[in-house]
């Protein structure tokens, strides 16, 4: 925060913007949980802010929104440059591949003491591009969220397994957890549900890799024997207009709910009888691991990093990506074995605890951030 310890390590977040996502809100924990007293930060939207950059703000973090038109940027680097000098970056940390590109590159401009690049999705090892940009000496360390991404980086993107290191996304575990009573029935009327309603929620952006289609058909196979079933959406995104479409034609209007983009994860969790996620592709899966502390039973695909944290039968249950009949099956089978399923539940809240939680995730990342200044012979940052 602005003001206050000038002798902490400066750590700069690059980000595409700051809306409502799984990645923005690790950015946004990072910068709020890392030790106050050593280190400050900032962040650098390449393009919009967005909600959470808003309440960055407003919370007195340096948070701007550099307005990026569409396209390469020659001049982005040479901006975020004169913006590291200025604020006394020390770490530059750029996060997916918009991030990479103009913040590795204006970090080395700016000859700060060391640039971090996290790889939160599971796609980056199998692009050209992106390989190509990580041979190149801009990066120290290269952090994957997930074993599955680091692999691919390694053996597909052929980067030295020695910068490549995995650190796993976290959860508050405090502020996710089951609450019961009265708050809990009032929010459900709130956003339209009655009392007897049984709730399968998403909480994902309404991009293809999400695949909330085959979660749609799977509802829709489910919900003729359930009628008071509901299938509520929480995200936005480029395929709402096509997913609103596909609902209305298979007739689904009065039992999916489109909420959008929401600020009230935690309250929202609480009101899912079980958490699906019909994802293709997945880096790791923050929203899993916030209903699993939540308490929700869950039934993911098995993809990406997803194995890494739900284990069938034990913690949720999995199935294949792009089979609606398996999805609702597997919906079904929790919701027909509620003893089976608040077992499985229990004992994945106590896995988040033990292997994923916000502690952990930030104390991996301030050992990066102190090793990453110290290795730095040189003060750069004044010349």
């Amino acid at each position: 925060m602005e003001g206050e310890g000038l002798n902490r390590i400066k750590i700069g977040h690059v980000v595409h913007g700051l809306g409502i996502g799984g990645m923005e809100r690790v950015v946004v924990t990072l910068m709020e949980g890392v030790d106050q007293g050593e280190f400050s930060s900032s962040v650098y939207c390449l393009a919009g802010g967005g909600e959470l950059m808003v309440e960055m703000q407003g919370k007195g973090y340096e948070a701007r929104a550099l307005a990026k038109k569409p396209g390469v940027s020659l001049l982005l680097p040479w901006r975020l440059a004169k913006l590291f000098k200025r604020d006394g970056v020390d770490v530059v940390h750029c996060h997916n591949f918009g991030g990479l590109t103009y913040g590795a590159t204006g970090g080395r401009l700016a000859r700060v003491r060391g640039v971090i690049y996290t790889a939160h999705g599971p796609d980056f090892p199998c692009r050209r591009r992106h390989a190509l940009f990580q041979r190149l000496p801009l990066v120290d360390r290269v952090v994957t969220v997930s074993d599955f991404i680091r692999r691919g980086a390694v053996k597909e993107a052929g980067l030295d397994p020695s910068k490549v290191t995995t650190i796993r996304n976290g959860v508050d575990v405090h502020r996710f957890s089951r609450r019961e009573g009265g708050a809990v029935s009032t929010q459900r009327h709130d956003i339209g549900l009655e009392e007897f309603d049984v709730v399968i929620g998403v909480i994902a952006r309404l991009t293809p890799e999400k695949d909330h289609g085959t979660l749609i058909e799977a509802f829709s196979s489910l919900v003729a024997g359930r009628p008071k079933a509901k299938l509520v959406i929480v995200g936005d995104g480029e395929l709402m207009g096509g997913l609103k479409e596909k609902t209305a034609r298979l007739g689904l209007e009065h039992s999916v709910m489109f909420l959008g983009n929401r600020t009230d994860v935690a309250d929202l969790l609480r009101l899912f009888d079980v958490f699906a996620l019909s994802s293709k592709e997945e880096g790791l899966g923050i929203t899993i691991l916030e209903a699993m502390a939540s308490g929700v039973p869950v039934v993911a695909t098995s993809v990406g990093g997803i194995p890494e944290i739900v284990e069938h039968g034990v913690t949720g249950v999995m199935v294949p990506p792009g089979d609606p009949r398996v999805l609702a099956d597997a919906i079904q089978w929790v919701l027909d074995h509620p003893e089976k399923a608040v077992s499985m539940a229990v004992t994945a809240r106590q896995r988040v605890e033990d292997r994923f939680s916000v502690d952990r995730m930030i104390e991996a990342y301030e050992d990066l951030y102190r090793n990453l200044s110290a290795e730095s012979h040189y003060d750069f940052r004044r010349t």
